[in-house]
């Protein structure tokens, strides 16, 4: 890790704390057995520093845009968990969010920013 990415995943999760709030992510883990074909979900909450549910005002490069899709930034620093496409995010208002994509913002070497597509 460089004196770049610590200067600027310490701001970014500055600014995020800031201006957003901590709100809860479940992430989900499992196994598939194939002797038996059966699958098991485990569902773990986890809680993480964002922005709240923006709407999109720019094109998302890997997927296509639905009408009442919402992205949210997450801050990297400290986060225990890596994003990823299928992880559900609960705001504030309890309502319940689908990731359909993740994209990075990088501050170097590392990872600062998170940023989720959300779908309903």
């Amino acid at each position: 890790m460089t004196t770049l990415d610590t200067r600027l995943r310490d701001a970014a999760l500055r600014l995020i704390t800031k201006y957003g709030r901590t709100v809860r992510f479940k992430v989900f883990t499992g196994t598939y057995v194939p002797s038996t074909r059966t699958r098991t979900r485990v569902a773990t909450e986890k809680t993480a520093k964002s922005t709240p549910p923006f709407a999109f005002d720019q094109s998302w490069s890997s997927t296509m845009l639905s009408l009442g899709d919402m992205y949210v930034l997450v801050a990297a620093k400290n986060l225990t968990f890596t994003p990823e496409p299928g992880i559900e995010f609960i705001d504030l208002d309890l309502k319940v969010w689908t990731c359909d994509g993740v994209e990075i913002i990088s501050s170097g070497e590392e990872v600062a920013v998170y940023v989720l597509k959300l779908k309903r």
